[in-house]
């Protein structure tokens, strides 16, 4: 490729043209003003043309600028001869981009070439138009890198990630290399969150993130997947130990004291591990297994790393097996409602029902919530599964109301942590009210504690809401979390449900009765009505009563049943002479 010559011409412009000279001047005065680079060389590379910006750009004219334009690179003078010249040899034109040599650098830049062919037809001059393409490529880069990188710690993000893994289980399938990734999620960062505000919770990421790139090697990816998960990519692995190895010592790293403004305080990370020594798997697939693993850690206690194993992989089918048969059971209504009675302990009547959610699966036959309801949690259907369990549930109240022995009956309907923190429960609980016409107060919403204390401020709001509907709020399973009295003086409660692992101890030697006691106390003192859960014998239902506690239910007084069963249930229980069961109740044992 011909090199510019440091010299400019006698006039800065091609030759005039008598006959059409205005229209020169007219491009004279658009090619002064232009950003495009525009020059003009002959057939021995002699300039003979540059526009104010070309004359800038490469310094024409000026003899004192020190030269900084080196030779063109040995690659640049064969693509000229073997793709630009016979371009313009046989085309008149070529257009494409270059690489400039600048200072050292290389700057990108856009080229149009056009020949100017004399009477002979040999070209004589060469012009072309030049763009800088430096600038687009830094806005480039820097896009790119927004769409790749989180902004808070500037670490690669989920896109990034699974590229890179990609790229590491392909190489991996070539070296026999193995290939792990790490899912870790800070422990509590909520109260982390609540304590220190966004911007300290902030900090706590940066320094998190900090020694995590600290503490894997050169090669290895730290990304942030979300709020406060972090996801690693480890190649090159000899065994799945290395990934256990490096786990320990992020951990150890991670839970030095991080001091943010007058706090100091110490995080944990929960860490899940998947493995690949084959280069088979799927990076989604690994991701997927890391998670799991990860789960297991936090749901085992924390502050600990566990790797994906064939149990683990069997669990994780069996979960996706439930979702999706669940999902089914909500389009196919195989999801029914089962009632079990709440006696009246002073008159050994039923005061209500508790509505419980069954699955009619089609394989496994009735499903207790037990099996399913952890899935609908995590996948959120919960939602839409609570909303039909309480207008079910509400509807079947109506009608018993209406009917013989249920003129007072109430309901009682449990509620997840995930529907109370839903923007819509209070609106959808409305709404159910209204449509079937009851009475909100024949309304007990269930809580348990761990619903209360999951977001306690989230919870005051939602159930200050409910109770404003009029609905009651009951409080289930008292006495087994870490906060029972704490919690009593934040929240409007108006039932406390004694938890059946006290009431089965009710009559023994423990201090289960005093427990018991206590809480029937407690619940009076407050103005409270006390439930007692699991009474399966009628010793336990004669030392309720002497405790003062003013309702119970468990198998020995209904076990749970259809909505026809009950309705059965509550007929036979208005006729009059009807005989009573063995503990005194009527109907006792018989649903």
């Amino acid at each position: 490729m011909p090199a510019f010559r440091r010299h400019a011409p006698r006039h800065n412009r091609p030759p005039p043209v008598a006959d059409d000279a205005p229209d020169h001047d007219h491009l004279e005065a658009i090619l002064a003003v232009a950003t495009d680079l525009v020059t003009t060389v002959d057939r021995a590379g002699q300039l003979v043309y540059a526009n104010p910006a070309a004359t800038s750009f490469f310094g024409i004219g000026d003899e004192t600028a020190p030269t900084v334009w080196g030779p063109p690179p040995r690659w640049a003078v064969e693509r000229y001869q073997n793709e630009i010249q016979p371009a313009l040899r046989s085309r008149g034109r070529w257009e494409g981009e270059l690489a400039l040599t600048r200072h050292g650098d290389e700057i990108p830049v856009f080229c149009v070439l056009v020949a100017h062919r004399g009477p002979d037809g040999r070209i004589e001059r060469v012009s072309s138009i030049t763009r800088d393409l430096s600038e687009a490529r830094r806005r480039e880069a820097s896009l790119q890198h927004h769409f790749t990188h989180d902004e808070l710690t500037g670490l690669p993000n989920r896109t990034l990630l699974m590229d890179r893994l990609g790229v590491a289980l392909a190489r991996s399938a070539r070296l026999t290399t193995g290939v792990a990734v790490l899912c870790c999620d800070l422990d509590r960062f909520k109260v982390v969150n609540e304590g220190l505000g966004a911007e300290g919770a902030d900090e706590v990421l940066l320094r998190v993130a900090e020694r995590l790139v600290e503490s894997v090697r050169p090669g290895d990816t730290v990304a942030r997947f979300g709020s406060d998960e972090f996801v690693l990519l480890c190649s090159d692995l000899t065994s799945p130990r290395d990934a256990v190895v490096l786990s320990e010592r992020i951990q150890e790293a991670v839970r030095a004291p991080i001091t943010v403004g007058d706090n100091e305080l110490v995080v944990t990370l929960s860490i899940g591990i998947a493995y690949d020594e084959t280069g088979v798997s799927r990076s989604d697939a690994l991701v997927r297994d890391a998670d799991a693993a990860m789960y297991r850690a936090k749901t085992s206690g924390r502050d600990r790393a566990e790797v994906f194993d064939d149990a683990l992989r069997h669990r994780a089918l069996d979960r996706l097996d439930t979702e999706s048969g669940l999902r089914r059971a909500v389009d196919e209504g195989r999801l029914v409602v089962h009632y079990q009675p709440v006696i009246d302990l002073r008159d050994d009547r039923v005061s209500g029902f508790e509505a419980l959610m069954r699955w009619e699966h089609p394989e496994r036959g009735l499903l207790a919530p037990a099996e399913f309801m952890e899935v609908a949690e995590e996948t959120g259907l919960i939602v839409p599964l609570g909303r039909h369990l309480f207008a079910e549930a509400c509807q079947q109240t109506v009608a018993w109301q209406q009917g013989p022995g249920g003129e007072a009956l109430g309901v009682y309907v449990n509620f997840s942590a995930a529907q109370l923190r839903h923007d819509a429960v209070v609106q959808d609980v409305a709404v159910v009210i209204d449509d079937t016409g009851i009475d909100p107060a024949c309304v007990q919403v269930e809580v348990t504690e761990h619903v209360l204390l999951d977001d306690e401020d989230v919870a005051v709001r939602q159930i200050a809401a409910l109770r404003d509907l009029g609905v009651k709020i009951v409080i289930d399973d008292f006495g087994t979390g870490y906060s029972s009295l704490a919690y009593l003086r934040r929240f409007p409660v108006d039932l406390l449900k004694v938890d059946r692992s006290f009431v089965s101890g009710v009559n023994g030697g423990t201090g289960d009765a005093a427990i018991v006691r206590g809480v029937i106390d407690l619940a009076h003192r407050l103005g409270l009505t006390a439930v007692a859960e699991g009474v399966e014998s009628a010793d336990q239902v004669a030392t309720l009563r002497d405790l003062g506690c003013e309702r119970a239910q468990g198998f020995l007084l209904g076990r749970p049943a259809t909505g026809p069963t009950q309705t059965a249930f509550l007929a036979a229980q208005a006729t009059p002479g009807r005989r009573t069961g063995p503990t005194g109740l009527p109907g006792a044992g018989a649903a």
